[in-house]
């Protein structure tokens, strides 16, 4: 088992010295005492002085290099309710940069998560992102990770140049191979092979099994598997984790 020295060693080595601030909610530390020297440790090696407070809106605000970056962290699935949802609309009106943790540790965890994200899905679907990880010493190395990186992309000046490879990846083959292959059930030559015969993933959106099958070489179930993915809200909205 990786101890939390480790964690901040590692975490160490990694960042480079940028000080800034973590201002931590009172109520999350109040529901998980056991977690918090692992985070002091970890902030301590990534330079961040950590303060408490009775904030609201997120469970935890960093900042540095001018950059302020918020994180809603569950440790427990059974935190998943519905007055959660509206803390997450808080913050996400609040913060442009903001994230939602969750540490899915076992199944039920999973299952707790995939209700909840079914149940509360928000204006913009992916808004803010939700970051699953397996534990939440992980999630506890990731959040400050991420910080770090907003931070030391203020710094060297690349938020405008990251912004238009973003833009300029999403409308690539390469984003819309990727982004069809992650349909259940299908592999890289079935994306390749709906993205020649068809195009587009709008235009693959509006296909129907007989278009498909007609105008690429996958099978029945794959063709099925297409559209109700497509289709079925409740089958491709509902994300797994490994």
């Amino acid at each position: 088992m990786i101890t939390a020295s480790k964690q901040a060693a590692a975490i160490r080595v990694a960042l480079p010295a940028m000080a800034g601030v973590c201002i931590g909610s009172l109520n999350w530390r109040g529901l998980n005492h056991d977690l918090e020297p692992i985070l002091v440790e970890l902030l301590q090696a990534a330079d961040y002085r950590l303060k408490f407070s009775s904030i609201s809106d997120s469970d935890f605000i960093f900042n540095s290099a001018g950059v302020s970056v918020a994180f809603i962290f569950v440790a427990d699935t059974r935190e998943l309710t519905p007055s959660l949802s509206g803390k997450i609309q808080k913050m996400r009106n609040t913060f442009c940069n903001s994230y939602v943790i969750v540490s899915l540790a076992n199944d039920t965890n999973n299952t707790n998560f995939n209700n909840f994200y079914l149940s509360s899905i928000l204006t913009e679907i992916g808004t803010p992102p939700y970051i699953a990880v397996k534990d939440c010493n992980t999630g506890l190395q990731k959040m400050i990770r991420m910080a770090h990186v907003h931070a030391e992309c203020k710094r060297q000046g690349t938020i405008p140049m990251i912004d238009i490879e973003r833009k300029q990846f999403v409308v690539s083959v390469e984003a819309c191979l990727a982004a069809i292959s992650s349909i259940p059930h299908l592999e890289p030559h079935d994306a390749y092979s709906l993205q020649q015969g068809i195009g587009s993933i709008e235009a693959i959106s509006r296909s129907s099994e007989d278009d498909i099958m007609a105008t690429t070489d996958l099978s029945l179930e794959k063709a099925k598997a297409v559209v109700n993915f497509f289709w079925n809200t409740s089958y491709s909205f509902t994300p797994k984790f490994d």
